[in-house]
């Protein structure tokens, strides 16, 4: 079992409602890659909708240390990683990450200090939002924009 000395930071999640059972994803914000940024995979219970469990245990479904800084939302669907980055004063970006594959950065894909992603299936959309004061926005953006290696 992989442990580390530093405490995990949830800065976001989100539902994946593409694959049975849902899943849930948590990740980490982190300024630089002086500490491991970690992303977090969770199996849901079809029955109840809760995290499946182990007694009192919810065993990650997989877990990875993501050299991405400044990953502000991510969400997962149909097996492909949105994962939205903030620039300060600039646009934000998104990347397109498939797990074993390399990330592709799109950058200036969303307006400044993109935050929290969610997928809809439906429509094949990313919805996001951003947050800096004077612009705070809800976006859509269409998937299949969003470039993957």
């Amino acid at each position: 079992m992989w442990t580390s000395s530093f405490p995990f930071r949830f800065s976001y999640i989100s539902l994946d409602r593409t694959v049975t059972p849902d899943t849930l994803m948590v990740g980490e914000y982190q300024p630089n890659t002086m500490v491991p940024i970690r992303m977090v995979q969770y199996a849901l219970d079809y029955r109840t909708r809760r995290l499946k469990m182990d007694g009192r245990i919810a065993t990650a479904a997989w877990a990875y240390c993501v050299g991405i800084v400044r990953i502000q939302g991510a969400v997962q669907a149909d097996g492909k990683i949105y994962i939205s980055r903030s620039n300060g004063a600039t646009p934000g970006d998104v990347f397109g990450w498939v797990p074993g594959k390399t990330a592709r950065n799109n950058e200036g894909f969303f307006p400044r200090s993109p935050e929290d992603l969610s997928y809809d299936k439906r429509g094949n959309k990313v919805y996001g939002l951003t947050e800096h004061e004077g612009q705070r926005y809800i976006t859509s953006s269409d998937a299949s924009k969003v470039r993957f290696d």
